[in-house]
């Protein structure tokens, strides 16, 4: 059958990325941990096609902006009219495509929150990781030139892959496939870095003897084969320069090397022979993903475009509000059900499962004034009503509201979502519910942990005690008997008598 001729303006139109629809991403193929089956129909973890939208005007006229109109009866009854288009044109001329609204929806809400993705930037003089907006400029980004490698710890895209994640098989086979038949490719390039080096030293005794840095050019075609085998002998002693030489060449996302890293040094191995010392070597990286690997989307995954979150809430009635306006999350999984006991619960925010915070765990800690240390689950789990354990009762299930905190996307493309308790004000003012606000009061252990130790009393400097005086009456310890007071009287009276 032979395809139907088509005008020229109408193949621009077919070709043009302005006009025409991006291919559709390849579905996720990846085994499910758990073992169930996954279904065709269920909601796929990312997009995998354009969402289309369309004012509402058009949408009573079934104007979509494609080829034909789409069916009213389908895309009219449904509060949130968007598609994906699965086929524009097939062999029966229909347009087949379907509701988007499962993701449409998800960013929708994702956006409300108005919060930024973050990357988790590890500085070399802080213990602690701060966080920045992946659109910082000092944050991995896609630089144009693989070759500077001043700049990997700024990168998120590489050509080749993290070898940390990399078993002995997947090893081998990306061996074989990428990198056995790159040896002369390899081999040029140490003949290159050969060069450089002799005219860097050559340019370094230039300065030393006083002449101006003049260094001489040498050619690589001038490099012997001898010189090429010394080279790379010291090579081979300084694992370092070997490393990042490695990386170099094969653009290889940055990561935090130690000697247990195998497949670094079986690379070695299998470029320089088995006769590669072991030295310790110790590559530390301010790359967020030296450890896990770089992500596999944009560190935003297109869910924001924000770069702060460093606004304050201005209410309507209160004013400028101390905390942002909490959202409602929901208990998917709570921590104890029939069929998982123990597990860490999992709740539902803006359409991204999350797990729990670390902060609103139970602890066991030491505090002074206490008689038991007891952990205090009643005040963890009694603000989330079913995170504890399943509520059969609860309308729609249990929920509570949250504060979200920060967000990242993984190496594994998956949203990492941190998340506080909402703040009885936040909430209250959310709920419109402020007559039930009452006041925070304390309890016996709080007023006995805070409250100050007794001082010792200090004896003064001197009393009568001290010189021998204790039975005095206006001394400050303890006063004599009466009969020692009455003698005290007499020898009194008697001294005035003698006057």
């Amino acid at each position: 059958m032979s395809l139907r001729p088509i005008s020229p303006g109408g193949a621009l139109l077919r070709r043009s990325k302005v006009f025409s629809i991006p291919a559709p991403l390849p579905r996720n193929t990846e085994a499910n941990p758990n073992g169930f089956a996954t279904s065709n129909t269920a909601t796929t973890p990312y997009p995998t096609h354009l969402s289309i939208a369309t004012p509402l005007s058009s949408l009573k006229c079934g104007d979509w902006g494609l080829k034909r109109s789409l069916p009213l009866r389908t895309t009219t009854r449904t509060s949130s009219p968007s598609i994906r288009v699965e086929a524009i044109d097939t062999v029966e001329q229909v347009t087949g495509f379907s509701s988007s609204a499962d993701h449409a929806i998800t960013l929708q809400k994702w956006q409300e929150l108005n919060l930024p993705l973050n990357t988790q930037q590890i500085q070399s003089f802080d213990l602690t990781p701060g966080r920045r907006s992946v659109f910082e400029e000092e944050t991995p980004k896609n630089l144009s030139n693989p070759d500077m490698t001043d700049n990997d710890d700024f990168r998120w895209k590489f050509k080749g892959p993290w070898l940390a994640g990399k078993n002995d098989g997947e090893f081998a086979v990306y061996f074989k496939t990428s990198v056995r038949g790159r040896r002369a490719e390899f081999q040029k390039l140490l003949r290159n870095t050969y060069v450089k080096s002799k005219m860097m030293e050559a340019r370094n005794a230039s300065f030393q003897q006083g002449l101006g840095g003049v260094s001489p050019i040498i050619k690589a075609e001038e490099v012997t084969d001898d010189e090429i085998t010394e080279f790379v002998r010291k090579l081979r002693s300084r694992r370092r320069n070997l490393y990042q030489l490695i990386r170099r060449f094969l653009d290889l996302p940055p990561s935090s090397i130690r000697d247990s890293d195998d497949s670094l040094y079986s690379l070695m191995n299998r470029y320089f022979g088995s006769n590669s010392p072991q030295e310790s070597i110790d590559i530390k990286t301010l790359s967020p993903y030296g450890n896990s690997g770089p992500p596999k989307s944009h560190p935003s995954a297109g869910l924001s475009y924000l770069r702060t979150s460093a606004y304050t809430f201005n209410h309507h009635l209160f004013g400028p509000q101390q905390r942002t306006p909490p959202v409602q999350s929901r208990v998917i999984l709570p921590k104890t059900t029939a069929t998982t006991m123990g597990r860490s619960p999992v709740i539902g925010v803006a359409g991204f499962v999350a797990g729990i915070a670390s902060s609103i765990y139970p602890t066991n800690k030491f505090k002074p004034g206490l008689q038991e240390n007891i952990p205090t689950i009643n005040n963890v789990y009694s603000r989330f009503p079913g995170l504890q354990a399943f509520d059969p009762t609860a309308d729609g299930g249990s929920k509570s509201w949250v504060h979200p905190v920060h967000a990242q996307v993984d190496s594994d493309g998956h949203i990492q979502l941190t998340w506080e308790l909402g703040n009885p004000e936040a909430v209250a003012i959310r709920t419109n519910k402020l007559d039930e606000l009452k006041p925070a009061v304390a309890e016996k252990s709080y007023w006995r942990q805070v409250k100050r130790p007794a001082r010792a009393q200090t004896r003064p400097i001197s009393s009568a005690h001290e010189y021998g005086l204790s039975n005095m009456m206006n001394s400050n310890v303890k006063l004599g008997t009466k009969e020692s007071l009455n003698e005290m009287d007499t020898l009194i009276a008697d001294t005035k008598d003698l006057r």
